[in-house]
């Protein structure tokens, strides 16, 4: 999703959380930009997604639709050189009264 603005993964988020039924789970893997300065936050700005976020930022996106059940960050790796950030997540969907409309900060 790091190919979407914010507002379109919020509306996409909402369209996948109203297709489903209550407490149906939804699987995210993405990248992350990392705060740190080296070769896995270089890659992540020069990816051809133009919207790398913070893990924070993932989260704020991800809990406007859906109630979190994991949400892990972890590192690809080339020997011992860490190439790429990503978190995985899981989140199932809330019933439609129980969902936020404010838009998350960052």
């Amino acid at each position: 999703m790091h190919h979407l603005s914010d507002e379109d993964v919020l509306l996409t988020l909402s369209i996948v959380s109203r297709l489903g039924s209550t407490g149906t789970r939804v699987h995210v893997v993405d990248l992350v930009l990392p705060p740190m300065n080296g070769f896995p936050r270089f890659l992540a700005l020069n990816d051809r997604g133009r919207f790398p976020r913070s893990l924070d930022h993932w989260k704020s996106l991800l809990d406007v639709s859906f109630e979190t059940e994991v949400f892990q960050a972890f590192s690809i790796h080339f020997g011992k050189v860490s190439l790429w950030e990503l978190f995985y997540w899981v989140g199932h969907s809330r019933s439609a009264e129980h969902q936020e409309i404010s838009k998350p900060h960052d």
